[in-house]
């Protein structure tokens, strides 16, 4: 018979192989992360190794790490430019930068004062040579934005008003930032906030925002919330467009720019047992002033999110093993 101790870290491989085999794609650029646990290792620490591709000459590099057992796996963000990685280290609170050959090159901790791992936040957003990265814990009393180059080396750092960290997003120009921060001591009050690369504030919205993206000259943006899409200027003198997917059930699970239009993903998704579902995607584009010129649906049902590309004249939106395809002249 097996004893507790050989039933629980069945379990627990069991549950780390689910987990196997997930991808991290920018560009021409993607990661594949595995997490293990085995009896050598077991209850101290599990592996978690990222191995970085190129589409075309294959396996370019990769990184190993012992983790704790008890606390939260590494995050790798990937630069599309040169295949240069980001990791983040919430359990000991540090950021880490690889070269091309998968050379540790710097080493920073945006936290000046300790804090649980579980309470510590870190966000990044990639764009050519910067790295921003949003950070908060409850020990720094409020959020911090901090750009870097990909060296490690900071440009600059700010602090934000509220005390919880959100989203960020930088544009794929760099020139741009969106970067998302509540507070929910009385009551939840939330915001984002527009700035330049210089760390000047452009302009602010009240609320979050979970996906979001920039047009292709960086003058307009696109953030979405759970159940809406919201479109508007950097420049703050033009108000913004909203559009809602009105019904609670019905999440936007992803948003992109194409040349005139803002591409939507929607989904039901199903969390009665326990493991999310993702129904029937539907693909939406938005003009320019949040009103809806097609929606097109996949009838299937997945584990995880669609995916969404963009091409030049091309919106593919898929789901499992279905694909649907708008090219955006047909739009247009």
């Amino acid at each position: 018979m097996m004893n507790r101790r050989s039933i629980l870290l069945a379990i627990l491989v069991l549950a780390i192989q689910s987990l196997c085999g997930q991808a991290s794609r920018s560009g021409d650029y993607y990661a594949t992360i595995e997490q293990i646990a085995d009896a050598k290792r077991w209850p101290e620490t599990n592996l978690w190794k990222a191995t970085i591709h190129h589409r075309e000459r294959g396996k370019l590099y990769e990184i190993s790490k012992e983790v704790p057992y008890d606390v939260q796996y590494p995050a790798l963000y990937l630069s599309g430019v040169d295949g240069r990685s980001v990791i983040l280290q919430p359990f000991d609170g540090r950021i880490e930068f690889y070269d091309t050959l998968g050379s540790r090159v710097a080493a920073l901790s945006p936290f000046v004062e300790e804090s649980p791992d579980y309470e510590r936040i870190i966000k990044c957003s990639l764009a050519r040579d910067r790295a921003v990265f949003l950070t908060s814990s409850p020990t720094e009393r409020g959020v911090s934005l901090v750009m870097t180059d990909m060296n490690g080396e900071q440009k600059w750092r700010i602090r934000l008003a509220h005390t919880t960290a959100g989203e960020v997003h930088v544009s794929e120009n760099g020139r741009c930032i969106l970067a998302g921060s509540y507070t929910s001591d009385d009551q939840l009050i939330r915001s984002t906030v527009l700035l330049d690369n210089s760390g000047k504030i452009l302009r602010t919205l009240p609320q979050l925002f979970r996906y979001a993206d920039f047009d292709a000259d960086g003058s307009r943006f696109v953030i979405s919330g759970r159940n809406s899409v919201t479109i508007g200027s950097i420049t703050g003198t033009e108000g913004v467009s909203t559009w809602s997917t009105r019904s609670r059930e019905e999440i936007v699970t992803a948003v992109r720019w194409t040349r005139n239009h803002v591409a939507v993903v929607v989904e039901t998704v199903d969390i009665s047992t326990g493991k999310p579902a993702y129904h029937a995607p539907s693909l939406v584009l938005l003009n320019e002033h949040a009103g809806a010129v097609l929606k097109k649906q996949i009838d299937s049902k997945s584990d995880a999110p669609a995916t969404l590309e963009v091409s030049d004249d091309l919106v593919t939106l898929s789901s499992g093993n279905r694909h649907l395809r708008v090219t955006l002249e047909d739009v247009e």
